[in-house]
C-alpha cells in the first residue's frame, strides 16, 4: 500500500524537529488522542524537544509562540483548522509588526490544517492562506506532495523568524502525490518547484491544487501534448522568474488555484506573462464556489475548457 500524505508529512516533521537543538511543539491534542489526525503522532521527543497539549485559546497560543521566540526558544503551534487562526489575527498583525524588526535567532511556525475535504460547513470552510499572509506581510507556504513537503519543511519549519505553513486535509488519507515525479529544479527558498518543462503548455499549481495540476499534465501528455508542470508553494510573494521562463518556453500558461481568496499573489505575474505572450495565451482557473453550507468543496477544472484553450490560436 502506498504511503499516505499525512504519514509522509509526519515523517518529515519528525526528522526536522529531531535536527533542532531545542524545540517546543504545542497545540490541542498534539500528543494525545488523534494527534491531529496523525499529523503529530509518534514524534519520539526527548527533554530537549517537548510536546505540550493545550486548550483552545488561539490568540493566546499565537502569543506564546512569539514569546518563546523572544526568549530564543524555537517552537511550532499546530492547529487542526486554519480558520481557527482568524482568532489570532491581533497577534499576527500587532505582535509580529513589533517583533519583525528585532534580531530574532529563534523560530516560530504555525502549522495549520486547511480543511478542504468538503461537507464541513461554515466553521471549517476557510481556505485563505493568501489573506492571512497579506494582513501583515507574513511568510506562508503550502505543502502538497512528496517533493515540496521535505523541501519546505527543511528550509522553513525551524528557520529563524515567523511563518505559517499549511497542509491539506482532503489529502490526508490519499497516497502522497508526486511519487512518480523527479523535480527538475527547486528554488533556493523552496518557493516553487519545476517538475516538467513543456513546449505546448505550462501548468502551474497554486495553493493545494498540485494533484489536479499533475492529473491534467498527465492527461495532456498522454494525448500527445508537450506539457510542463510547476508548483508554487509560497503564498506571500509573486514567484515570477521561473514561471515566466517556463511559460515562455511553452508559449502558454495555465494557472490552477483552489484557494478561497480574492487576493491572488499571481495577479502581477499574469499581467507580465500576458504582455509577453498575449492575453489569449494565459488562463487562470480558480475556485469559484464560496458556499458556506456543507458541500463537496471540490476544485475540478474542466478538461474540455483546457483543451480549447490549448488549441486556440
Amino acid at each position: 500500500m502506498s504511503e499516505s500524505y499525512v504519514s509522509f508529512v509526519n515523517a518529515c516533521l519528525r526528522k526536522t524537529i529531531a535536527a533542532q537543538d531545542r524545540f517546543v511543539l504545542y497545540g490541542q491534542n498534539v500528543d494525545a488522542g488523534s494527534c491531529l489526525g496523525g499529523l503529530t503522532r509518534n514524534l519520539n521527543l526527548d527533554d530537549d524537544h517537548r510536546a505540550i497539549n493545550t486548550q483552545n485559546s488561539e490568540n493566546t497560543l499565537a502569543g506564546v509562540g512569539f514569546g518563546l521566540m523572544l526568549k530564543g526558544i524555537s517552537s511550532a503551534y499546530c492547529m487542526k483548522q486554519l480558520d481557527f487562526l482568524l482568532l489570532g489575527v491581533d497577534q499576527l498583525v500587532n505582535t509580529w509588526n513589533i517583533l519583525r524588526g528585532e534580531n530574532l535567532g529563534a523560530s516560530f511556525t504555525i502549522l495549520a490544517i486547511t480543511v478542504d475535504g468538503g461537507y464541513s460547513g461554515p466553521q471549517s470552510s476557510f481556505n485563505g492562506l493568501y489573506d492571512l499572509c497579506s494582513i501583515a506581510d507574513i511568510e506562508g507556504y503550502t505543502v502538497t506532495n512528496r517533493h515540496d513537503i521535505p523541501a519546505v519543511l527543511a528550509r522553513h519549519f525551524a528557520a529563524p523568524g515567523f511563518r505559517i505553513i499549511t497542509c491539506s486535509e482532503r489529502l490526508f488519507r490519499e497516497p502522497v502525490p508526486g511519487s512518480t515525479l523527479a523535480p527538475k529544479h527547486i528554488t533556493e527558498h523552496a518557493d516553487s518547484i519545476v517538475y516538467e518543462s513543456g513546449r505546448d503548455l505550462t501548468v502551474c499549481a497554486y495553493n493545494m491544487a498540485f494533484p489536479q495540476a499533475a492529473e491534467i499534465q498527465g492527461q495532456l501528455t498522454a494525448e500527445g501534448y508537450s506539457c510542463g508542470l510547476m508548483g508554487v508553494n509560497a503564498a506571500h510573494i509573486t514567484v515570477g522568474d521561473n514561471v515566466r521562463e517556463e511559460a515562455m518556453t511553452a508559449g502558454r500558461l495555465l494557472i490552477l488555484d483552489d484557494a478561497k481568496s480574492r487576493n491572488k499573489p499571481y495577479f502581477g505575474l499574469v499581467s507580465a506573462v500576458s504582455e509577453m505572450l498575449g492575453a489569449t495565451r494565459v488562463k487562470v482557473m480558480s475556485y469559484d464556489d464560496w458556499t458556506l453550507c456543507p458541500n463537496p468543496d471540490r476544485f475540478q477544472p474542466d478538461m474540455n475548457e483546457i483543451r480549447a484553450f490549448l488549441d486556440a490560436p
